[in-house]
């Protein structure tokens, strides 16, 4: 790049943090937020959150996780 732009600068606007999960754990009570009656499926969903911080405390958190992938463990969605 510096071969061919001259005079280039590069200015970083933000710092994001970023990290991957993966929760498990066995289906056994109900929920308020998927009430469904418990299945006693072992479960993983797979995700990762990014952040965004200002002046040391978070502002913003974006989370993209498999939830279809999660729903269809409990046979709530269908395979494929």
């Amino acid at each position: 790049m510096r071969q061919t732009y001259s005079d280039m600068h590069i200015a970083y606007q933000e710092m994001i943090f970023a990290y991957r999960y993966t929760w498990q754990g066995k289906h056994t009570g109900r929920s308020p937020g998927l009430p469904i009656a418990p299945t006693g499926q072992e479960v993983i969903l797979k995700g990762c959150v990014v952040l965004h911080t200002a002046d040391g405390k978070v502002i913003v958190e974006f989370e993209y996780s498999g939830y279809l992938g999660f729903l269809q463990q409990l046979s709530i969605m269908p395979l494929g």
